[in-house]
């Protein structure tokens, strides 16, 4: 369908020309989607939630994702910097969007994700550069919460 001169641009004819994206999917598990270079963290009694979307359908090449940790009393942090595990193997080195909320403090940290080969978030980053571990940007603890979230086009 095409819109043609003199014609009213509505919302069912907009529709109608934009592919129609896949619904949002969990994908992995908490021990696979989070992980350290040195000791692995476990999420315990918090919660993880990854999923992602097509966006353009089930053929497209191009994919939301987003990441939630919720840290639990139980969950214990890990040694080292952390990774991240994407939905799908990336195109091309690209970057996506990342924060961190210190609960206890009411501090919000924001930062960058470098998606770097395969299916690995290998590092998220403060603007410093510094890559997060269990105390960087803060020291991690129940309650508090970071988010990854980002579009990538897909191997």
């Amino acid at each position: 369908m095409a819109i043609l001169s003199g014609q009213r641009l509505t919302a069912a004819r907009l529709a109608a020309l934009l592919p129609v994206s896949g619904p949002w999917t969990d994908y992995g598990t908490p021990t696979t989607i989070w992980t350290a270079s040195g000791s692995n963290p476990t999420i315990g009694n918090g919660s993880i939630v990854a999923r992602y979307q097509l966006l353009g359908g089930a053929a497209s090449k191009t994919c939301a994702f987003r990441i939630k940790i919720n840290p639990g009393s139980t969950t214990t942090f890990g040694r080292g910097t952390y990774s991240f595990l994407l939905p799908f193997d990336i195109a091309d080195e690209q970057t996506a969007s990342a924060i961190f909320r210190d609960n206890s403090a009411a501090t919000q940290f924001g930062g960058s994700a470098w998606l770097q080969s395969a299916r690995t978030i290998h590092s998220v980053a403060l603007s410093s550069g510094t890559l997060w571990s269990p105390t960087v940007p803060a020291p991690w603890s129940q309650n508090d919460r970071a988010e990854i979230s980002g579009i990538y086009e897909r191997a």
